[in-house]
């Protein structure tokens, strides 16, 4: 009976699969992350430039009302300068995630690489063993028939 196939590293391989899973998972929600933020941001622009236009089509003839107007699209312009910093930094963070990810899907690879080279030599072995099992059963037989 021929021995079975055991690769040492086995557990080793499905810690590194469950890792990468969950890196991918975590990549996603990442990402989704990214989207959200990166709407925000547009929705702040689109509101500045409305509040802008606002602005020339109303041409606010009290200085409050200008002061106002002012104040508000400034507002909007600070709120879009704190809404980069934040997509710049999410950016960074799915970068770093997107970049370990790699990494251990790399690594993850090069030992399912691994495994099946061991198994291709598993399996050699086995068939040069049946091989010599049949070799030697044949010559076995043919010495019973020559005498």
């Amino acid at each position: 009976m021929a021995k079975k196939f055991i690769f040492n590293l086995q557990k080793y391989l499905d810690y590194k699969e469950s890792i990468v899973n969950g890196k991918a998972a975590d990549l996603l929600k990442s990402k989704k992350l990214l989207d959200k933020e990166n709407n925000k941001l547009e929705k702040l622009f689109d509101e500045k430039e409305i509040a802008t236009l606002d602005y020339k089509k109303n041409k606010p003839s009290r200085i409050l009302d200008l002061a106002i107007m002012s104040s508000y699209v400034n507002q909007i312009s600070k709120n879009i300068d704190d809404q980069k910093i934040v997509l710049d930094e999410k950016e960074k963070d799915f970068e770093n995630e997107k970049i370990s990810l790699q990494k251990d899907f790399k690594e993850k690879k090069a030992i399912d690489m691994l495994k099946e080279k061991k198994l291709l030599k598993h399996k050699n072995y086995i068939k040069k063993n049946t091989e010599k099992k049949l070799d030697d059963l044949y010559m076995s037989r043919a010495k019973r028939n020559t005498q």
